[in-house]
């Protein structure tokens, strides 16, 4: 609860944040957030750029030096990660190489593989 009190980083279309804290009997709105974005990238370079406390991935976390992690115990919302390709290019045999591959690394990399290893 004590969280409501600082700045905060969030998604502005996307309720995932919002449902997060409702989920732990914190009822946060729109407006309870300091900045807002549906892209992640501009997010996570908000939180660290110091513009508040927000939700990023722990893998990125751990190896970001301007990062300080709050409330690490504390049980996150799981995030969708969407890999997406236009339908024209579906057939195509080097994107769905280039797909499959993605697909796997994005597994290893949620699955805490993607932070150790290097390619």
């Amino acid at each position: 609860a004590d969280l409501v009190g600082h700045d905060l980083v969030g998604f502005d279309r996307g309720d995932e944040i919002i449902r997060g804290f409702t989920q732990h009997g914190i009822p946060v709105t729109r407006s309870s957030f300091r900045f807002r974005t549906d892209n992640q990238m501009v997010l996570w370079e908000a939180v660290r750029a110091g513009n508040g406390i927000g939700l990023g991935q722990e893998p990125l976390a751990d190896r970001d030096p301007l990062i300080e992690k709050v409330l690490p115990d504390l049980p996150l919302p799981v995030l969708p990660v969407w890999l997406a390709m236009h339908r024209d290019v579906r057939t195509s045999v080097r994107i769905r190489r280039v797909v499959d591959f993605l697909h796997e690394e994005l597994k290893r990399y949620s699955a805490g593989a993607g932070a150790n290893s290097a390619r």
